[in-house]
C-alpha cells in the first residue's frame, strides 16, 4: 500500500526542478552574504572552496550520467527504470546523482558565506532527497524484487564504502560528449548562481556603482546567449 510518505516523495520527484526555488529566493533577498564570524581574511578560503565543492558536485553528476541506462526516469516527472543498474557510482552509492546535487548546493552556499543559508538549504535537500528516494526504493523494491534487496543490502545509500570499488563495472552507457550536452541546464543554473553570489559578495563588500553592474551583466551575457543557442540545438 501506498503511504502518504511515498504519496509525497512521488510529488516532490514530479516537481523537483522547482521545489527549491522559494528558498533560493528567499536566500538571495532577505540574507547576506557573510558569516556571523565573517571576516575578509576567510573569504578566499571559502569561495575557493565552494567552487571545488561544487565543480566535483557537477563532475559526479556527470560520471553517474555516463552509466545511467535508457529507461530511466531522467528528466522526466514521473518513476522508471528498464533495469536495475549498478555500474560506474552506482557500483559506490545507490543514490550517486543526488549526492552531487548536495554538493553543488552545498559548494554554492559555502560560496555565499552565510552559515544559516547554509543550514536552510542542505536541511530541504534533506527532507526533498529523504522523501524522493523512499518513493522510487519502493517503486524499484516492487519492480526488481530479491535482485533490489541484494543491491540496497550491499551498496550504501549516500556514504560510499571503499570496499566497493573492486565492484564498480566499466560498462559505460553514453559519450561524454552527450552527456555534457544534455547537462546545459545543470551547468548553465550552476555558473548563473555562482554570477549571482559573486555579485553581492562583491557589492556588499565594497558597494558597486550602477555602472560595474552593467559591465558585470555584459559580462554575463555571452553565458546566456551560448545556453539559449545550446537549447535551440537540443530542441
Amino acid at each position: 500500500m501506498e503511504t502518504w510518505k511515498v504519496r509525497l516523495g512521488n510529488f516532490l520527484f514530479k516537481w523537483r526542478s522547482f521545489t527549491q526555488l522559494p528558498w533560493i529566493i528567499v536566500v538571495l533577498i532577505f540574507l547576506k552574504p557573510y558569516y556571523p564570524s565573517f571576516s575578509l581574511q576567510l573569504e578566499p578560503f571559502l569561495t575557493i572552496a565552494g567552487i571545488i565543492i561544487t565543480l566535483f558536485g557537477e563532475i559526479l553528476r556527470i560520471w553517474t550520467h555516463l552509466y545511467a541506462s535508457e529507461g530511466t526516469s531522467g528528466r522526466e516527472n514521473y518513476l522508471r527504470a528498464d533495469s536495475l543498474n549498478r555500474e560506474g557510482p552506482y557500483g559506490f552509492v545507490r543514490n550517486p546523482l543526488y549526492l552531487g546535487n548536495f554538493h553543488i548546493v552545498g559548494g554554492l552556499l559555502i560560496v555565499f558565506s552565510n552559515i544559516i543559508a547554509f543550514l536552510i538549504g542542505i536541511a530541504f535537500l534533506i527532507f526533498q532527497y529523504s522523501f524522493i528516494v523512499l518513493a522510487e526504493e519502493n517503486y524499484l523494491k516492487d519492480k526488481f524484487g530479491k535482485e533490489w534487496l541484494d543491491y540496497k543490502n550491499s551498496t550504501p545509500k549516500f556514504f560510499p564504502r571503499i570496499k566497493n570499488l573492486k565492484t564498480v563495472g566499466s560498462n559505460r552507457k553514453n559519450s561524454l560528449s552527450r552527456i555534457i550536452f544534455k547537462e546545459t541546464d545543470t551547468i548553465f543554473n550552476i555558473l548563473t548562481m555562482l554570477f549571482l553570489i559573486l555579485l553581492l559578495k562583491i557589492h556588499y563588500l565594497k558597494g558597486l556603482s550602477t555602472k560595474e553592474i552593467i559591465h558585470a551583466f555584459l559580462f554575463y551575457f555571452p553565458i546566456l546567449l551560448l545556453y539559449l543557442f545550446l537549447k535551440i540545438l537540443k530542441k
